[in-house]
């Protein structure tokens, strides 16, 4: 919509005005990529959001916001930023931008692979055992997770849906009892990767399909003691703050960054090393009136 390439901002489109914000490591890039006319140029933190919509949002005015491109928190913000200057934001059950979007690429489809005990140092049937007695120590009855880090760690399962971050994009719902629904297209999914997760284990249709969140209501509900989501025993594990409607007793789940490594670590580490270190003399070797 922009044409901008950086890898951090965001935009604001209304009927009479639009912005675009960028941090500083984007100033001179963004007016060189993106149509002057059209965009108001701001910086994200000296001229913030809050401040362009109290110039530009009408009283009454109403912002729409994509539901699956945001978190609560991040909601929760736009919502007070609208609300100080008598607007409001709402939820769009269908994001405008895929009306129009002719040349988007189309949902990964790569296959997913095992990421091996030797590298893991514990199976995925354990984590989610230890997880969930985590989730049943806070009477919670599942915790949903948005994190595509966090399920790679958790299903101890890799991918190639993003450049240089062995990621398959997808999202879960945990149980309390182990089990895990995996919402990533099935043939994504050889047997043998499906046979390693261990029992219980489910994956479902793409999550590219746009499911409406009824659906993951319905799959979190069928064992659960209350109602999925607001206010009730479902958690989730995307923003790093407790919430009075939503507790949260998983934040995130990864292996943490400690000495302790699995031994299966120990040559492919020396292995990157040497590369890097290849890579670093090949690099300064071509700069100009360097030897």
């Amino acid at each position: 919509m922009t044409g901008f390439t950086g890898s951090a901002g965001f935009a604001v489109v209304l009927a009479e005005a639009a912005a675009i914000f960028v941090d500083g490591r984007y100033t001179l890039q963004v007016r060189n990529e993106c149509d002057g006319d059209s965009w108001t140029f701001r910086h994200v933190t000296e001229e913030p959001r809050r401040s362009w919509l109290a110039e530009h949002l009408p009283e009454g005015g109403q912002l729409g916001y994509d539901p699956w491109l945001h978190s609560q928190r991040e909601v929760e913000t736009l919502k007070d930023e609208c609300a100080r200057v008598g607007g409001d934001a709402a939820a769009c059950p269908d994001n405008p931008l895929d009306s129009i979007w002719s040349d988007r690429p189309d949902p990964p489809a790569s296959t997913v692979e095992t990421h091996p005990l030797a590298f893991a140092g514990e199976s995925s049937e354990s984590k989610r055992q230890r997880v969930s007695q985590v989730l049943q120590d806070n009477q919670q009855d599942a915790v949903v997770l948005t994190r595509s880090d966090s399920i790679a760690w958790l299903l101890n399962i890799r991918g190639t849906d993003v450049p240089h971050c062995p990621l398959a994009l997808s999202f879960a719902i945990l149980h309390s009892d182990a089990r895990v629904d995996w919402f990533i297209n099935a043939r994504r999914v050889p047997d043998e990767v499906a046979a390693l997760l261990g029992k219980p284990y489910a994956s479902t249709p793409p999550i590219a399909s746009r499911q409406p969140w009824g659906s993951w209501g319905a799959s979190a509900s069928a064992s659960s003691r209350k109602a999925p989501w607001r206010g009730s025993s479902i958690a989730c594990a995307a923003p790093k703050r407790r919430s009075e409607q939503e507790p949260i007793p998983v934040s995130c789940p990864r292996r943490p960054r400690t000495r302790l490594r699995s031994p299966g670590h120990a040559r492919p580490t020396c292995a990157m090393e040497r590369r890097s270190a290849a890579f670093s003399i090949g690099w300064t070797e071509l700069l100009p009136g360097r030897t």
